[in-house]
């Protein structure tokens, strides 16, 4: 146990918030078998991007951005422009479909500028290195409809960055509960009242949480005792310098919204996969405590705006500390490690004409055609499709409705992207025909080579450039659909769910 100035210090470095502490710490047990569905680091990754993606984020800050991997996902093309409130082709009346476009467009993270700051060198380096746009263009990637500016920065964040100042949204995740004595001071008031983002999403380790990990009264040998000898806690990280119970954060959450004019939403990701046998999942909660502020009266700002009235300014911002010489102030500067930009595509937002959208679905329907005809997805994937609407969905659910050749199979079940488009009237069937005549040819011809090869010949047949191999069975556009269609993260973290961050702030 600490003495009285002990726990004076300690109240002083988490913000007024007196840690408590654990009656006994107990002895070292063999660890309880903990694993996470998707691994714990995913689900804090998804939780962020969920949020990004319902508020409609366009520019983004991450606070301790390690190697990237946050920031390589936001540099990822969305798959659809956002549409205007015009529908070329669709009827108002259309309520289902106009819904539908706009649900498929919520889903769409489309960032034009992302930032990231690590006080580690390497890490900003690797994270600089991961960011970087590709020489040659992955020929199963979309097509980039909006253009993107990347920078990555080296230093502190106790350090003033002009850039930062009204970003749609700062990302910090796994970062405070890294920060000393010197810096946690500077966290709320620079990220809050200083940069004045429109959203904070904040990430940390809950301390309740990591019982889980052993038999009650008992502790986890993985675990790392407080470094600083604080508190009698064990941590799930040897760096880390604090671990907050759920009412600390939430108590710190709430006294730093209140001061800098911010909401806060508070709560967590990452269950347990096991049950624990001492059935105290409900009690222990979540292994990451997240939490979303929000600026009041957040409407998002371009910088260089006028600031509201008792605003603070960039010479006003916090971290001088007296500890801090003058002399290092002055040379106390982000690095700009790299800067990077994406060029979007020369038709996005330039859709051609209706007429010109529709030949380009015939053709595809043309090429192949089976039953089902092709899904919404199928022929967005066509990149002369996609490209030719400019990247705006709409444009083809537009073109395909006042098609009279062609009509729209809508399941009330399926999203916008599965409903299928097929030939109306007769051209349907005259497809299907063509398409097992086609069919029938390949394999007659396939059967004729192989039997004519095979004859007193024991040669490999499906060498790679043979004539066998050149007329092989081609997958359908709807298995190549789903074998392209990204498979949810999978993988179980059996560790602490412990980060390469130390030292953040030094």
């Amino acid at each position: 146990m600490v003495n009285q100035e002990g726990d004076s210090y300690v109240g002083e470095l988490y913000g007024n918030i007196v840690i408590q502490q654990d009656s006994a710490v107990g002895s070292a047990v063999d660890n309880l078998r903990v694993s996470f569905f998707p691994p714990l680091q995913e689900q804090r990754r998804g939780w962020i991007l969920s949020v990004l993606r319902k508020e409609r984020v366009r520019s983004v800050v991450d606070i301790g951005c390690g190697e990237g991997s946050l920031l390589q996902c936001l540099c990822n093309p969305s798959r659809f422009l956002r549409s205007s409130n015009q529908y070329r082709g669709i009827e108002s009346s259309e309520d289902r479909i106009l819904q539908e476009i706009q649900n498929e467009e919520d889903s769409e993270l489309q960032t034009t500028s992302i930032m990231g700051l690590d006080v580690e060198l390497e890490s900003a380096k690797r994270s600089a290195s991961s960011t970087k746009p590709s020489t040659e263009r992955d020929p199963l990637s979309f097509p980039r409809w909006i253009s993107l500016d990347v920078k990555i920065f080296h230093g502190s964040l106790a350090d003033y960055n002009p850039e930062f100042e009204y970003a749609d949204c700062i990302v910090s995740t796994e970062v405070i509960e890294h920060l000393p004595p010197s810096i946690l001071p500077v966290f709320a008031p620079m990220l809050l009242g200083v940069y004045r983002p429109r959203l904070l999403l904040l990430t940390t380790p809950s301390y309740t949480f990591n019982a889980r990990f052993s038999a009650p009264g008992l502790h986890d040998p993985a675990g790392y005792p407080d470094p600083t000898h604080r508190t009698s806690r064990v941590f799930r990280h040897a760096d880390h310098k604090f671990e907050w119970t759920p009412d600390e954060f939430r108590r710190w959450c709430e006294d730093a919204a209140s001061e800098w004019g911010y909401t806060v939403e508070v709560g967590g990701v990452g269950r347990a996969n096991e049950e624990d046998p001492w059935g105290r999942d409900e009690d222990l909660g979540w292994a990451t405590q997240v939490a979303t502020f929000r600026r009041l009266g957040c409407v998002a700002r371009e910088k260089g705006e006028e600031r509201e009235e008792g605003e603070p300014h960039a010479s006003d911002r916090p971290g001088r500390g007296e500890n801090r010489e003058s002399s290092e102030l002055e040379d106390a500067r982000h690095e700009l490690i790299a800067e990077h930009h994406y060029d979007a595509h020369p038709f996005a937002g330039k859709p051609l004409p209706r007429e010109e959208i529709q030949l380009r679905v015939l053709s595809a329907l043309n090429e192949y055609y089976t039953e089902d005809g092709w899904t919404i997805w199928s022929l967005w994937v066509e990149e002369s499709i996609s490209t030719a609407c400019g990247g705006y969905l709409q444009e083809l659910l537009g073109a395909v409705l006042t098609c009279t050749e062609i009509k729209l199979v809508r399941e009330e079940s399926e999203a916008v992207t599965r409903w299928r488009v097929v030939f109306s009237g007769s051209r349907h069937e005259e497809a299907l025909a063509k398409t097992r005549r086609e069919y029938q040819g390949w394999n007659a011809s396939l059967e004729e080579d192989i039997d004519a090869k095979s004859q007193g010949n024991d040669q490999v047949l499906w060498e790679p450039g043979s004539d066998v191999w050149q007329q092989r069975s081609w997958t359908s556009p709807e298995e190549v659909e789903r074998m392209n269609t990204p498979p949810f993260v999978i993988g179980e973290e059996v560790d602490w769910g412990q980060t390469s961050e130390s030292s953040w702030g030094s």
